[in-house]
């Protein structure tokens, strides 16, 4: 389902009215939703922002489905969204970034948030393939951090 920002009005009432019926008709069990940024655009009050997010949870929820949500990250924190409120209202956070050392790029994933789960919070390498995102679970990626071109007087590496 394409939505229209530009009409925030029919937006908001095309989620609530045909999200419910299309999950159910289609037999969906999977739901991404990219950008959920986007969706909490459409509210310009923090606390309307909240009952609408959460609002949104519950009906997921209630028909039974895993949902996926996409965010912004906050540019003064990556570790969280642009709005700060979808960590609270979720399950499970999981923190996707790069890592590039001597021009190699290495995706890294780590689990910020999981309820119910003991779990570390280790950066770890994946790979994107034909087969879905592949998680190396006994694997480390080790972060480097420089503050300018001379990285040999200024390494510090987070595990």
């Amino acid at each position: 389902m394409k939505l229209d920002l530009s009409d925030i009005k029919t937006t908001a009432r095309r989620i609530k009215s045909e999200l419910p019926e299309i999950i159910k008709s289609s037999g969906t069990k999977r739901l991404v939703i990219d950008s959920i940024t986007l969706f909490s655009m459409m509210y310009d009050d923090v606390s309307e922002r909240r009952i609408r997010l959460v609002g949104l949870i519950k009906a997921i929820k209630k028909a039974g489905i895993t949902a996926l949500f996409t965010a912004e990250v906050n540019a003064e924190n990556t570790l969280h969204s642009k709005d700060g409120i979808v960590e609270y209202s979720s399950d499970g956070v999981l923190h996707l970034s790069q890592n590039e050392v001597e021009r190699n790029i290495r995706l890294m994933i780590r689990v910020i948030k999981m309820r119910r789960i003991q779990h570390d919070r280790v950066y770890r390498p994946y790979e994107i393939t034909d087969k879905g995102l592949v998680v190396f679970s006994n694997e480390m990626v080790f972060h480097e951090m420089g503050l300018d071109d001379d990285l040999s007087s200024k390494k510090k590496y987070i595990i």
